[in-house]
């Protein structure tokens, strides 16, 4: 199925936060930390353990990904909430974004031939060229 709307992310915005030196992390709607309420993130549905697989399988398996990707995807997710101190964490309506950036950097680390953005770009169509190169640079900043 493919990804709604709301599961893309306010890239820019978030891009800007983390490289602009001095200011904290603005609420925005990027990578979990969202400009609606508590409550109106209580409201998003998350998603189920099945949805997650099936995600990650798809991906893994269209972007014919090394088997290491599987565990140093989930390295890579882990580091991003501890280097932010929990700040930037999955949510209902980010967690693809999280989990895409995290096989796209574990992909380009671990494959001897890894796809390059426009290709994931077609694996999942939900996400644009554009996205995915400014999600690949959001997670290396927010990870050095």
């Amino acid at each position: 199925a493919a990804l709604q709307d709301s599961d893309t992310l306010d890239l820019k915005s978030f891009r800007d936060t983390i490289l602009s030196q001095n200011s904290r992390l603005k609420i925005n709607s990027c990578f979990g930390i969202s400009t609606v309420s508590a409550s109106g993130i209580e409201r998003c549905k998350s998603p189920t353990i099945d949805e997650i697989v099936k995600f990650f399988k798809d991906v893994f398996r269209r972007g014919k990904m090394e088997p290491d990707c599987i565990i140093t995807t989930l390295i890579y997710a882990e580091r991003l909430i501890k280097k932010t101190q929990g700040k930037i964490r999955p949510h209902p309506t980010n967690w693809r974004s999280i989990l895409l950036s995290c096989m796209i950097l574990s992909s380009k680390v671990l494959d001897d031939l890894s796809m390059r953005n426009i290709d994931f770009s077609l694996v999942v169509s939900a996400f644009s060229l554009q996205q995915i190169n400014e999600l690949e640079v959001t997670i290396l900043n927010a990870l050095s």
